[in-house]
């Protein structure tokens, strides 16, 4: 299974230089964000990390970084902040799902088998 990515901004130190720009904004009602943030908060964790995230935009520490899935999606967990305070751009189709509805909550089993489809066992 691949995971598409999000948050990927090309301006972040962990980005796709390819990648769209922080700066392009979101256009969502006011409700409509708040469900979208609430969607990248609730989903999953898939992962945990030491590294603490820094704000690009005023340089504020954001905590430790996360990365979060709905088993179609990946992001980083300071990817909910970017939207929330800085109304950044996600792909239409993301955000027509996270508008709408409940991240869902993947088992322990189904998040191991996600792992073991990006990182099988080499022998």
């Amino acid at each position: 299974m691949i995971l598409i990515q999000l948050g990927l901004y090309r301006e972040l130190p962990y980005s796709d230089p390819n990648g769209e720009s922080i700066h392009r904004t979101l256009k969502l009602d006011p409700a409509g964000k708040a469900r979208v943030v609430a969607y990248l908060r609730d989903a999953p964790v898939f992962a945990a990390s030491g590294i603490l995230g820094t704000d690009y935009f005023t340089g504020g520490e954001l905590g430790p970084f996360y990365t979060h899935t709905d088993g179609r999606w990946e992001w980083y967990s300071d990817l909910a902040h970017y939207v929330e305070h800085h109304d950044t751009w996600l792909p239409d189709d993301f955000v027509a799902v996270a508008s709408q509805s409940d991240p869902p909550q993947l088992t322990d089993e189904e998040l191991i088998a996600l792992a073991d489809s990006l990182f099988p066992n080499e022998e």
